[in-house]
């Protein structure tokens, strides 16, 4: 007679400090022509971009992913009224760490007027507590099965099948909240980034045989 099986779910969690972050910079404008506001936004994006050269922020870290004209229209005592057109440009940066951060906010702000947002924080997938935590899944797992096993009356038997669920990686990006907005001229200090800890997590589905 074949053996029945046992599939349990294994579970581990390691806690990381995360090794890389994302930040977000919009300049906006908002003028009677597109010519006028497109202008702005070039001139202060120009002035974005000399602070990051100056705090040697690489090249390839930096992405344009946003760049909209587009006209501005508003609502006051129940009309609707034309205020022109409103350019924007978005630049995210991704950086391997927060030493800097907080300097590089408050000159990028005081530079360009731009509204920040983040930091959005990820442990790469280099980073060994990945591998820690399917480790941990793993031992987790086989617990779980000889647990239930023993308390059935039977005996844990040899490994049958293993997989990873397909789940949202743990550990990479969170999503991208607002951490501060700030305009020009509210920047007085550096922020104290504090990067902090984050939980990376793996699971694991594992089939035993059982010996009943």
């Amino acid at each position: 007679m074949d053996p029945g099986r046992i599939t349990v779910r294994g579970t581990g969690i390691v806690l990381a400090r995360p090794d890389r972050l994302r930040l977000a910079f919009t300049v906006t404008s908002v003028s009677r022509s597109i010519a006028e506001a497109l202008a702005d936004v070039t001139g202060r994006t120009g002035a974005l971009v000399a602070v990051l050269d100056e705090l040697a922020v690489p090249a390839p870290a930096r992405s344009t992913t946003g760049l909209t004209v587009a006209r501005e229209l508003a609502w006051e005592d129940g009309r609707q009224l034309d205020r022109g057109y409103r350019a924007s440009h978005v630049l995210h940066l991704r950086l391997a760490e927060a030493a800097g951060v907080g300097e590089l906010v408050r000159r990028a702000v005081e530079a360009s007027a731009a509204w920040v947002v983040g930091p959005a924080w990820a442990v790469g997938p280099d980073n060994p507590a990945h591998a820690e935590a399917c480790r941990l899944a793993a031992e987790d797992a086989r617990r779980r099965a000889e647990a239930f096993a023993a308390t059935l009356g039977a005996r844990l038997g040899p490994l049958v099948s293993a997989a990873e669920p397909a789940t949202r990686p743990a550990g990479g990006d969170v999503p991208f909240t607002p951490m501060r907005a700030v305009a020009a001229g509210t920047a007085q200090a550096d922020i104290d980034v504090q990067p902090g800890e984050m939980e990376v997590t793996a699971t694991l589905d594992a089939s035993f045989a059982l010996d009943l």
